[in-house]
């Protein structure tokens, strides 16, 4: 099942450009909401764009 605007840590942290760590440090003091489910973390786009901004591409997107 595909769902919209969920990711993994993986995803988000190749996304916005950040370490899988900084991600998973930032979700265990509570500044990154987050679920796990089978063993994988997985982050909402929106709580990523509300913790750490716009993911890059979307700066590059915007200015052309």
């Amino acid at each position: 099942m595909i769902l919209k605007g969920v990711m993994t840590v993986a995803e988000a942290a190749e996304r916005w450009g950040l370490e899988t760590s900084t991600l998973r440090h930032a979700i265990r003091e509570g500044r990154l909401r987050a679920v796990k489910s089978g063993g994988t973390w997985l982050v909402a786009e929106a709580d990523m764009a509300a913790a750490y901004g716009d993911p890059p591409e979307a700066h590059k997107e915007s200015k052309d």
